[in-house]
């Protein structure tokens, strides 16, 4: 789902310099089988510059794009404190906001924290961009992580969201 969420905000067109895209960056699920820094920082810098374009460009202005273990160190720490944050308001669990996920972002926390940020950001984008439009669509009632008990039925839960934007777009 997090390939699809990205895909919908426009990961595939955004350059992580700034202007237009340089190359096609590969976006599959596959992508955090093994340790995955260089992806893991791209996507949640896009996502996190998606929710707060012009704060986040300044915020991470003296550490992206990452070029040295110093930019690096940075980086991560300037990102757990912004998905810190998030986190305080409920949009993503507390027990994902580990550093040594963005030290050796893999596996199953990785991708998990990339779908809840990335469907967090959609939401917010789409009421921030078409606010009439997204309340006339009849999604269903968007809900955080926390409102269910477990993570199949959250999935179920984004699924339906997905495919009511799909419904839209046809």
């Amino acid at each position: 789902v997090f390939v699809q969420n990205l895909v919908l905000l426009g990961y595939e067109d955004f350059d992580v310099h700034g202007g237009k895209t340089r190359g096609k960056k590969k976006l599959d699920v596959g992508m955090f089988v093994r340790p995955n820094p260089t992806d893991f920082y791209r996507i949640v810098y896009f996502l996190l510059f998606k929710l707060r374009k012009n704060y986040i460009k300044e915020t991470f202005s003296k550490c992206w794009p990452v070029r040295d273990s110093k930019q690096t160190r940075e980086f991560r720490k300037l990102a757990m404190i912004e998905i810190k944050k998030l986190s305080a308001s409920n949009a993503i669990p507390t027990n994902l906001v580990q550093p040594s996920l963005f030290t050796s972002p893999k596996g199953f926390r990785a991708e998990k924290l990339i779908w809840l940020l990335s469907t967090y950001t959609l939401e917010k984008s789409l009421a921030r961009e078409a606010p009439a439009a997204y309340h006339s669509l009849n999604f269903p009632e968007i809900k955080d992580a926390s409102s269910f008990v477990n993570d199949a039925e959250y999935s179920a839960h984004l699924r339906d969201v997905l495919k009511a934007m799909r419904a839209q777009r046809a």
